[in-house]
Parts: C-alpha cells; sequence; structure tokens
C-alpha cells in the first residue's frame, strides 16, 4: 500500500526511515483495530523502524505495553489496554495514541504526561488523526536529554555506545530514580521495553498542562 502524501512530504524534510524491520501478519492485523489505516500502511511499509537520525524509532504497540500498564495503572482516564506506544525516543519520550485523544506524551525521565485533548481542548484541530504525525514533525533537538552540566547527551551517546539498533535505547545505569546521574559515564546503550520498566516503577507520574516555552503545571497525578 502506498504511505500518505503526509508522510511523502516529511520524508522530503528529515529523510526516509532506515533499520527497517517487517511485522507479522499477525502483527499488522492488531494494528487495523488501532490506527488510522494511514498509520497502518505506514507500518506495512517500513515495520519497526528509526528515524530523525537515531532519535525516535517507531514500534509496534505490544512492545512498551507492559511499560504503559505501569505508568498508567489503574487511572480512570488512560486506560492502558486504550493508550498504544508507537515511536519513542532513544532516552525515554513515549508518543502514546488514543482513538478519543489523539496523540499524548510520556517524558519517562521527568515523570510527566502531556495530553493536549486533555488539557486544551478548545485549541484542537477538527482531525485528531493529524496529531499522530506531530513525534515526527519536531526538532530532533527536542528529543535530546541533558547531563548535569546542561550538555547534549545524544551524539556523544551514539560516540560512546554505537548507534542505537531496533528496540533499544541509550539510559542511565543506575537509573536517575535509583541514584543515577545525568552524565555520559553512566550512559549505556540497552533493550528499551526492560530499561523503560524498570524507570517507569522509579517514577511518580503527572499529568501536566504546558502553558509555555519552560512553563508548565500539575493538573493531577496519573494512576
Amino acid at each position: 500500500m502506498p504511505i500518505s502524501d503526509d508522510f511523502v512530504a516529511l520524508f522530503n524534510e528529515i529523510g526516509k526511515p532506515t533499520g527497517n524491520s517487517a511485522m507479522t501478519h499477525e502483527e499488522l492485523l492488531i494494528l487495523n483495530d488501532i490506527f488510522p489505516k494511514f498509520m497502518v500502511d505506514f507500518y506495512k511499509e517500513y515495520g519497526r523502524c528509526i528515524m530523525l537520525d537515531g532519535h525516535i524509532q517507531l514500534c509496534h504497540p505490544r512492545d512498551l505495553s507492559g511499560v504503559i500498564s505501569l505508568i498508567f495503572g489503574a487511572d480512570p482516564v488512560f486506560n492502558h489496554n486504550e493508550f498504544h506506544a508507537f515511536s519513542y525516543s532513544a532516552f525515554g519520550t513515549i508518543n502514546i495514541w488514543n482513538k478519543e485523544l489523539g496523540c499524548c506524551w510520556v517524558y519517562l525521565l521527568e515523570g510527566e504526561v502531556t495530553c493536549r485533548a486533555l488539557t486544551k481542548p478548545d485549541k484542537l484541530t477538527k482531525n485528531l488523526e493529524n496529531t499522530i504525525y506531530t513525534p515526527f514533525e519536531i526538532s530532533k533537538e527536542l528529543y535530546d536529554v541533558y547531563d548535569i552540566n546542561k550538555k547534549p547527551l545524544f551524539q556523544r551517546a551514539v560516540k560512546k555506545c554505537g548507534p542505537l539498533e531496533i528496540g533499544e535505547c541509550y539510559g542511565f545505569v543506575p537509573a536517575l530514580g535509583l541514584g543515577g546521574v545525568a552524565d555520559i559515564d553512566h550512559v549505556k546503550r540497552m533493550d528499551a521495553a526492560a530499561h523503560f520498566s524498570i524507570v517507569a516503577q522509579t517514577m511518580n507520574f503527572n499529568l501536566i498542562d504546558v502553558q509555555g516555552y519552560g512553563k508548565s503545571v500539575i493538573v493531577r497525578p496519573i494512576g
């Protein structure tokens, strides 16, 4: 199936996905009940893949379902069975899709969840499906993580540990919530699902309302 014109235009800006790993027929069938058709077509063409020069990669919702369950727990709004991870950054920003709320974000290291449909419903476009493009349109720098001296870590992590393969992430060892330090000496390359699960269990998550650059407020706890 051809991919959408919007994805074609996006690739002209950021380049095509790399490291493609095809999904099984069973995995693709599951996606039909979760995502808009144009996203399913994307998965059929590229499968699990890497974008934005390694800053993010696409995953199957099953890959991080356990992580999402740990983050959302028994939350009355964020039912973990209805929120599906479809991509994540090298250090743990997880992009999530919900049919009713569109694209939501989990900032794993900060313990923050953002969902514009909940905090700013009056500013939403009528077509929520378009929000699924958002994670691929923002600057690579916004996916970077900064060390204790406020210096970006991604490029140094690539140099030290090598580029990520499908299903991997960069993480701090020990995890920050367990006394780790945000420093390149503590960065390792590891299995994303396993590491994210550990980090999720060390954090308390809150729904955040982003009110402007560098300014946000806590709306309520998650879980």
